[in-house]
């Protein structure tokens, strides 16, 4: 084995680093704006139409989470918290209130119309009981932070009592594979 031979450089010493503090970057308004603008354009284009169960339930989730992060976050100016309200109120609408509620016949209970016709009574009830508590969760935050978002989230909550039944005619209805019932 051969020596090696040595050479008449000092050796690099390592010397403990020293903490260096960073000033924030001027750019981290500029990115806090653009992670802004991406939530507000994805919300745009957001409907909760063709999503399956556990989507909508994630997002009603998310926009909890989003509602108070953005509430408590003060960055966020009084118009923009009002955009980012008016925007989950607009994918809100978009729900498909079949996968929440669910329309059933009465058991024994008939009206006689004016022309005679019997028909049965038929009550609202509650189908998906975590996608419902996740609505709720939501429009009370909603509700919570601005009192003009009130009457927003009463007419997106009121939206079913407004609609007919899908099914008039006691046909049953195909009830999706994602459904939990």
């Amino acid at each position: 084995m051969r020596k090696r031979d040595r050479s008449s450089s000092s050796t690099p010493v390592h010397r403990p680093a020293t903490p260096v503090v960073t000033p924030q970057p001027v750019h981290d308004s500029h990115e806090f704006t653009v992670q802004q603008q991406i939530l507000f354009d994805v919300l745009r284009r957001t409907s909760l139409a063709e999503q399956k169960d556990k989507e909508i339930f994630e997002w009603l989730t998310d926009a909890a989470v989003w509602l108070k992060d953005c509430g408590n976050n003060k960055n966020f100016s009084p118009g923009s918290l009002a955009e980012l309200r008016f925007l989950i109120l607009g994918v809100l609408q978009t729900l498909p209130w079949w996968r929440v509620f669910d329309w059933n016949h009465v058991q024994g209970v008939r009206v006689t119309g004016r022309n005679g016709r019997q028909h049965s009574i038929r009550a609202l009830t509650r189908w998906h009981e975590r996608i419902q508590i996740a609505f709720e969760r939501v429009c009370l935050l909603l509700m919570e932070q601005s009192q003009h978002a009130v009457r927003g989230v009463m007419e997106v909550a009121m939206k079913p009592f407004k609609m007919r039944s899908p099914v008039v005619d006691g046909a049953l209805r195909l009830i999706p594979g994602d459904t939990i019932m």
